[in-house]
């Protein structure tokens, strides 16, 4: 079905990786929220909000996935973006997307280099392989935009 932009419904779906650092996360999602907000008008969204899922509003439980399709379905979205805010949760990402059956758009920020010895806070381009492989084996046909912060031309086109 071909819609144009002023009337496709994008569900947006959050994501983390419960081991990764939430506060980071959280701010991670908020900033991403907010540069989807300059794009109504010109897009309708059906996001995921603190309410709805947890207290930080993220999808990061395979069995998430179910109450975020409920969600979407109702709203009837057409497509699904779903931003990593860190590793994500590729399991539930692949389940969502394979049961909505909408196209998919995924994305992570670009990661901060680790200081030292020191481990990221992060990984959001290896979630990103993850889940890209999860939604091959479900057979989802997906689209990326590549890592890149949200302020970035390339998050906005």
């Amino acid at each position: 079905m071909q819609h144009d932009l002023h009337s496709l419904r994008v569900g947006v779906a959050p994501t983390r990786r419960e081991v990764f650092s939430n506060p980071l996360a959280v701010r991670r999602k908020e900033t991403v929220l907010a540069k989807m907000a300059e794009f109504e008008g010109i897009m309708d969204f059906a996001g995921i909000y603190t309410e709805d899922l947890n207290p930080e509003g993220l999808m990061m439980r395979y069995a998430e996935a179910a109450a975020v399709q409920k969600k979407f379905s109702a709203a009837q979205a057409d497509a699904l973006f779903v931003p990593h805010c860190n590793f994500g949760q590729e399991e539930a990402v692949a389940k969502l997307a394979k049961n909505m059956g909408v196209p998919v758009l995924i994305w992570g920020p670009r990661d901060p280099a680790p200081e030292g010895t020191a481990g990221r806070p992060t990984d959001s381009q290896c979630g990103l392989f993850a889940a890209t492989k999860v939604l091959q084996r479900y057979g989802v046909k997906f689209s990326y935009i590549e890592n890149c912060h949200a302020d970035e031309k390339i998050f906005q086109e």
